[in-house]
């Protein structure tokens, strides 16, 4: 009976930590998308002023990985710094905005915010564009991907690439 259970407690802590690592994967691959994102996106000049800003809204593990793999790299020229907010009327002055998918109610309120302006509003989940990113991230096959939806980039005066246009789902 006891080395059942402390079977069945393995199982159950070697799940779990499948999962979490699963999950670590997931974050750190869309931190690296995110990054490579701003060499294959154009801002009109105006809207960058020497760095790109991203802001990630709500709390996800991408955060800390954007942290960490942003630190002491530029794109181009620009240096690049990550804040963390927790309401989308926090959100100022971003090139890119990583929507957290607890977050996704915050949709409405961002596309208001920056409607006409040079802003990449990225979702963390499948049907964030629906909701109004320009571009979210979608596990295919057991790979993570990403949708990008042209008009809306347009709307926004950014210039995408055709190479990560043909990426994209």
């Amino acid at each position: 009976m006891r080395s059942t259970i402390l079977t069945i407690l393995g199982i159950i802590a070697i799940t779990f930590t499948v999962k979490v690592n699963a999950q670590t994967d997931v974050s750190n691959a869309q931190a690296v998308f995110i990054y490579n994102f701003l060499s294959h996106v154009k801002w009109p000049d105006a809207d960058v002023n020497g760095k790109y800003v991203i802001g990630v809204l709500g709390k996800s593990s991408t955060y800390d990985y954007l942290k960490t793999y942003t630190k002491n790299r530029t794109v181009g020229s620009k240096s690049i710094e990550v804040i963390q907010f927790n309401s989308a009327a926090e959100a100022n002055n971003c090139q890119v905005i990583f929507v957290a998918s607890n977050k996704n109610s915050s949709m409405p309120e961002l596309r208001k915010k920056y409607n006409g302006k040079s802003c990449l509003i990225i979702g963390e989940k499948a049907g964030a564009i629906e909701a109004g990113a320009t571009v979210d991230f979608r596990l295919t096959n057991g790979k993570l991907r990403y949708k990008i939806d042209e008009a809306k980039a347009k709307q926004h005066n950014l210039f995408v690439s055709r190479a990560l246009i043909t990426m994209s789902l």
